[in-house]
């Protein structure tokens, strides 16, 4: 969405899938350090926030995740979360963190 892909400020738009539903989720990084991590806070969609932390720990990369969201109550709320969309969450950040394994072993 922004030129800038990367560091402060950088802003994307995506869609996820939930409970059958495609929902557009918009996203821009805070707090970005190369190599360390960022926060990502939502401006669209979704109200949510995510925290991806690296750590260089013996040669390997040791990953710290946090997410926090708020689920609209049109959209089941805290029941339907606990049911369903915290397994789909589950499911789309191990797909990214396998993508983003998959690229860094290219480099």
């Amino acid at each position: 969405m922004t030129e800038k892909t990367d560091g402060n400020g950088a802003r994307f738009i995506y869609k996820i899938q939930m409970m059958g539903m495609k929902v557009a989720v918009g996203t821009e990084f805070q707090q970005f350090k190369v190599n360390e991590g960022w926060i990502g806070k939502s401006f669209k969609g979704l109200e949510h926030q995510t925290q991806w932390f690296f750590k260089d720990v013996n040669g390997s990369t040791e990953f710290t995740f946090g997410q926090k969201y708020s689920l609209p109550f049109y959209m089941g709320g805290k029941l339907i979360d606990k049911m369903f969309l915290k397994k789909t969450w589950n499911k789309i950040i191990n797909r990214s963190l396998q993508n983003l394994k998959r690229i860094n072993e290219k480099k």
